[in-house]
Parts: structure tokens; C-alpha cells; sequence
């Protein structure tokens, strides 16, 4: 049985899973062009873990691996970091990229990326994350009524304020059609060990989902031959090439970045799609970013914090 095959598109290949009882090092030549190129990774059990294990394998095993997405309601499970690390997970511990990876939050839509990834004739793969198609979500009424009082001062909360937060918010701007939902009911959830005061919106359904592609020469970072300002400047420069300025998150840009493997919710639909072509050399084309000039202090400064009331969170309800 091999691991792709089901159907093809220009370049475009569905990926099957491993099945069951499969040595998965049998699968290194089944992926044909660039199956057996090797890559380097970290893996860890969760979000929260230092543990890891690091990893060389082909990328035809990575492709069969990611390909087995795990359907759980919760959002935590097994991760990745596309990069061999020297210590814990932090930027100053990576020592070689050797695939670029990076997450799109419904700022494109699937469709739009699938046809830029098999236009740039790059081998590629891309994966729905999690929360993909996702029609509501939570937004912390603190955070909102900080721009509600001073934009809208005693006045009720309705769909159309809240569609423009979200409009003029970076982490809401690219939702559409938002509205309230349960009519602006509250409830209190914990996250990350703290306890916060939220409400729901709902609005169209988001494409969120993650790409990467394998690297012909990996970005070593010890002894020397980038480093990590160098790749994160070449990194925006290559993604902004594909996809365009300002699809891709800005925190992919970072080595040590973690990324969960491939899960879904219960029923809902998910996508794992490989594209066959030529490696990407980001080497060939590398650039290194200009020094900001250093501006001379003219003396201690302080910031100034203005202070807004907040409304009666009775308002939403």
C-alpha cells in the first residue's frame, strides 16, 4: 500500500496515513522526487513540555507522519518543532532549519493557497490546523470595553460596534460577518491558569492552516553561517514571495517555533496535501538585512499609561 496516491491535481497529491502495522521506514522512497531527503525535527508530547526527542528522517517519513490527523476536541496534543535543537525550546538553542514552516490564520483562504503553492512549482505540504472552519470563538469583554468606552462611552454594545473592534483589531481583522452571539452573554473560562470574563462572537468560517517546505541546503546557525535576525528577515521575504505580505503569522518566523501535529474536532472537515516539485533554496537567494541606525538617547524618558473606565459588563447581557 503506498503512503500518496489517491488522487492528483497538477501537483497536488493527497497523502494517506501510515496504515497500522506499517514499518514506516519503508516508507522513505514511496513519496518518488525528493522522498529521501533528509530533514531535521523535534518532537514533543504537547504544548507544555520541555521533553523532546530529536529526529533525522526523509521527508517521505515527516509526509507520512503528518498525514495522521487526530481527531480530539481539544486543541492541546503532540508537537513539532522543524529544527534540530541543542537544548530547550528557545531561539538561542537552534542549530539548523532544514524545512520552513509556517501558519496562515485566516488571513487566505485554503483554496487561494493551495493555487499559490502548486503555481510556485516548490515541493510543499499543507495541513488545517485545529480550530479550521471555525464559525465563533471568545473574546475577552475586559479587552473589548478598554476600546468600547472610548470609542462608543455609554452606549450598548450591538453586532455593529463589535464587528468594527474586530475590524480594527490584529488579531480579529481578517473575521467576516461578525456578529454576537447568545446576545452578548457572558461566562468565565480559565485559560493558561488564569481566570478571564469573555463573550462569544460568531462569524464566517475561518481557513487556518499550516505549510511547509523542505529545504535543498538546511540554515546552520552554529558554526556561523546565519544567524537568527538573518533568517527571519529571509524568512518574511521568501513567504511574502508565495503567499504575499502579511498572510503568513509573524511568529512563524521563529526557529524555535512549536506546531502542533496534524488534529481535528469531532466531524469536522481537515486537509493534508503534499505538492511535488523542486526543493526550495532559500541559501541561493539570502540577503542580509541593513543595521538599524542607532539613534542617540536624549535623556530618561518615562511611558505614560492612560487609564480608561470600564463599562458594566451588565451592558452584554
Amino acid at each position: 500500500k503506498k503512503a500518496i496516491g489517491m488522487r492528483k491535481e497538477h501537483r497536488k497529491i493527497e497523502i494517506l496515513p501510515f496504515p497500522d502495522d506499517a514499518d514506516t521506514r519503508s516508507y522513505d522512497g514511496d513519496y518518488g522526487l525528493n522522498g529521501d531527503q533528509l530533514v531535521s525535527v523535534s518532537l514533543f508530547p504537547n504544548a507544555f513540555s520541555n521533553g523532546r526527542s530529536g529526529s533525522d528522517m526523509s521527508w517521505g517519513r515527516l509526509l507520512g507522519y503528518i498525514a495522521m490527523s487526530d481527531e480530539r476536541e481539544k486543541k492541546d496534543g503532540p508537537g513539532i518543532i522543524f529544527a534540530k535543537l541543542i537544548g530547550g525550546r528557545k531561539d538561542e538553542n537552534v542549530e539548523e532549519i532544514s524545512v520552513l514552516v509556517g501558519e496562515v490564520d485566516g488571513t487566505l483562504s485554503l483554496a487561494e493557497a493551495e493555487r499559490l503553492l502548486d503555481a510556485s512549482g516548490y515541493e510543499a505540504f499543507i495541513y488545517t490546523t485545529h480550530n479550521h472552519g471555525r464559525e465563533q470563538q471568545e473574546i475577552s469583554a475586559g479587552t473589548y470595553f478598554l476600546w468600547h468606552d472610548k470609542k462608543y462611552p455609554f452606549q450598548k454594545v450591538t453586532d455593529k460596534t463589535v464587528a468594527e473592534f474586530c475590524a480594527q483589531n490584529k488579531r480579529y481583522c481578517h473575521l467576516r460577518n461578525v456578529r454576537l452571539a447568545d446576545g452578548g452573554e457572558t461566562h468565565r473560562i480559565k485559560k493558561l491558569g488564569q481566570w478571564d470574563i469573555v463573550f462569544t462572537i460568531r462569524h464566517d468560517p475561518e481557513d487556518k492552516f499550516r505549510f511547509g517546505f523542505p529545504l535543498k541546503r538546511p540554515v546552520r546557525f552554529d558554526p556561523g553561517q546565519a544567524t537568527k535576525s538573518e533568517w527571519a528577515h529571509n524568512y518574511v521575504r521568501h513567504t511574502a514571495r508565495i503567499f504575499g505580505e502579511g498572510i503568513v503569522s509573524e511568529e512563524s518566523k521563529n526557529p524555535a517555533r512549536f506546531h502542533y501535529l496534524p488534529s481535528h474536532k469531532p466531524g469536522r472537515e481537515y486537509h493534508v496535501i503534499r505538492f511535488s516539485g523542486k526543493l526550495l533554496d532559500i541559501l541561493e537567494d539570502w540577503q542580509i538585512p541593513e543595521e538599524p541606525k542607532q539613534r542617540a538617547r536624549e535623556g530618561p524618558f518615562r511611558n505614560s499609561v492612560s487609564s480608561a473606565q470600564s463599562a458594566s459588563l451588565g451592558q452584554l447581557r
